[in-house]
Order: structure tokens, then C-alpha cells, then sequence
């Protein structure tokens, strides 16, 4: 369990106020501090002075802040977080919609999306994946993703732009981080925290059978997954994901076939444009295979070259002719609109190199 206040789902958190004498009674006030309003634990004097004397000497907090950001003119910022140890990881602010800024009272129309980091580093080392090649420093505790989250909210609101999603597609796996994960989500979505909708997170993952199950079976369905699949063949998928080999195609197709979707809800498969390799007829046509008996979309990703790798980036013709080949397979499809290249902050490009780079903060 995470040693950290702001890392306990709401009954850890109970429990650690009983026993440190603050009162689990007040967990959820507590709660609603650290997760809704991010108010300095001292303002709580409704506690009283002795219990929040108590709670300031057991509140033990995770201390991540943003250390660099980086903007880009499409909109997209770029934040590298430092971490107690050391250790920094990333996240990105990306616009999903532009709308205009609201009035007092009225409801923002904007929407932005926070990509969100699980480990520092990532130990599946996909091909075509600058994080891939740091390798797996550590994985992050519940406390350090949610401080990362908490430290977004406040930029955000600075630069007047709400965070209305959650994607985790940032540093690390998050299945293999699946204990911190799973605290997140139960944070995240808890009544008492920020209340942002189930349906705006997405989990990301290149594809653990064992672990897809498992998320399943904690959260029914609630949250958004998203297979990075980017092969049509096993063959081709082992050489771009060596992790790959632990959950064969027909075994992932499997788990997926029982993943519940409730209501509308419905999996997104990931499939990064390799031009050349698995943009062929045979590799698309094992991708329609794959993917035509479930209830999916297929979100195709523009490759973002970037120094050292052996892929280049699609051109618009390839792209059309990929998306072409999907829609003529009757197969739900969508072009992912890339942000951020220019500051490595789109897909696949996060690996803590800035070079000119200049931060803002």
C-alpha cells in the first residue's frame, strides 16, 4: 500500500486515520481535499485543532511538481515532473476541441486531454517507441500519478484550459503497474474526489490477457481501454512488440470478446501506421479479421519519426489508402489528429530529451 495520505482509495484512507488517531470519520473531508478542491491539509480547521494537529504530524504527501513545460503552437504543452528521488517522467496537455473561453457561470465548450504517465521509463521496449529505448527506471506509486494529475489540474487552470480527459498513453505500461493503476482509477473515481466521468479515462495497453481480465473484473467495463495492437499478423506483432508473445492474437481476441462494454461504451484498437511494413494488404486484412466482431473503432496513428529510428512517417496518400482499405471492410475507423511533434510530445516521442527546447516555467 502506498505510503503516501494522497495515494489511499477511500477505505485505506479510513483506516490510516483510525489508526493514527485523526478519526477515519473524517475520511471524506479529508478526501475532498486532497483529490477535489488540492487544498493544503492546514486549511482543514473544521477538523478541530487537535485532530488536524495530528493529521499535519501522520500527512505524509507525494511531492511531484511540474519542473519544465514546454508549449507548442498547435496547443500542446509538453510538462516534465520531477519526482522525491529524483527521477523525473512526463505528461501532455493535448486539445482535443477548441471552443471558446466561458463566461462566469457558463459551462467551458474546450476540451483537453492529459496524457498520463504510469512508470518512469518503460520495460516492453516497442520498436517504434522513443520511451522503449530508456528502458523501465521504476514504476510510479499511486500518489505520484495523482500528484502528476494534481500538478496538471493546477497548470491547466492557469493557462485556462480544463482537463476534461484522462488517456493513460504517457511513459510506462500501466498493466504492469497494475496495483497503483487500479488505486488510481478507484480514486479517480470516487464521489467524494474530482468526479471526472469513467468514460473520459482510457487505459492503454500493448495487451496482457491475465491483466485485461482483471481490469475487467475491478471495474466492470467502467473505463475506456485501448488495445495498442499496430500488427494484423502475430508474426509482425512479435517484431514490433516483443511482449507480444505472451498474449497471441487469437487469445487476445478472446479476452477482448468478453471485455463488458456497457451502455454505448466500446474498445478502441490502436493501430500506429508503419509505412512499408504493416500497411500492406495482408497485414490490414488481418487487422479487419481481428477487429470485425467486436464492438471497436479502429484509431489509426500516424508513425512520429524521431532521431536513431528505423520507421519513417507516413504520407497523406498512405494514410488514405490505409483508412480506405478499413472503411471498405465496413470496419469503424478514425485518423488520429497528432499533437506536439515539434516539442516530442506526440505518440510514441516522450523520452526526456528537450535539447533547444526552451521551458516556460
Amino acid at each position: 500500500m502506498d505510503a503516501h495520505l494522497d495515494g489511499l482509495p477511500m477505505d485505506a484512507l479510513r483506516a490510516k486515520l483510525d489508526e493514527t488517531g485523526v478519526g477515519g470519520q473524517h475520511a471524506e473531508t479529508v478526501f475532498h481535499a486532497l483529490h477535489r478542491d488540492l487544498a493544503p491539509l492546514h486549511t482543514l480547521s473544521k477538523l478541530g485543532p487537535r485532530r488536524l494537529s495530528r493529521l499535519l504530524e501522520v500527512a505524509k504527501l507525494s511531492q511531484v511538481q511540474i519542473a519544465r513545460a514546454y508549449p507548442s503552437a498547435d496547443g500542446t504543452e509538453r510538462w516534465i515532473y520531477g519526482l522525491e528521488d529524483g527521477l523525473e517522467t512526463e505528461g501532455v496537455l493535448i486539445p482535443m476541441r477548441p471552443g471558446p473561453v466561458p463566461q462566469k457561470g457558463q459551462k467551458s465548450l474546450q476540451r483537453n486531454s492529459l496524457c498520463v504517465s504510469s512508470q518512469v521509463g518503460c520495460p516492453v521496449g516497442c520498436a517504434f517507441c522513443a520511451t522503449g529505448r530508456l528502458g523501465l527506471k521504476r514504476s510510479l506509486q499511486a500518489s505520484e500519478i495523482l500528484g502528476q494529475i494534481a500538478a496538471a489540474r493546477r497548470r491547466a487552470a492557469e493557462l485556462d484550459r480544463p482537463i476534461t480527459h484522462l488517456v493513460f498513453m504517457g511513459m510506462g505500461e500501466p498493466f504492469l503497474n497494475q496495483n497503483a493503476l487500479f488505486d488510481v482509477l478507484k480514486i479517480l473515481s470516487d464521489p467524494h474526489g474530482w468526479c471526472l466521468d469513467a468514460k473520459h479515462i482510457t487505459v492503454s495497453t500493448v495487451g496482457f490477457c491475465d491483466r485485461i481480465d482483471a481490469f475487467a473484473e475491478a471495474f466492470k467495463g467502467r473505463f475506456q481501454l485501448a488495445l495498442s495492437l499496430h500488427a494484423g499478423s502475430q508474426a509482425l506483432r512479435e517484431k514490433l512488440i516483443p511482449a507480444a508473445k505472451q498474449s497471441p492474437l487469437d487469445a487476445l481476441h478472446e479476452t477482448l470478446k468478453r471485455f463488458p462494454l456497457p451502455g454505448s461504451r466500446y474498445l478502441m484498437l490502436e493501430y500506429l501506421l508503419l509505412p512499408g511494413l504493416n500497411d500492406s494488404p495482408e497485414e490490414l486484412e488481418g487487422l479487419c479479421h481481428f477487429a470485425k466482431d467486436l464492438r471497436c473503432i479502429v484509431n489509426l496513428i500516424p508513425f512520429n519519426a524521431f532521431e536513431g529510428c528505423p520507421f519513417r512517417s507516413p504520407n497523406a496518400e498512405e494514410i488514405s489508402r490505409a483508412f480506405e482499405h478499413l472503411r471498405n471492410a465496413r470496419i469503424p475507423c478514425s485518423i488520429r489528429q497528432e499533437h506536439g511533434q515539434k516539442i516530442h510530445g506526440a505518440c510514441g516521442m516522450l523520452s526526456l530529451k528537450q535539447q533547444s527546447f526552451q521551458s516556460v516555467i
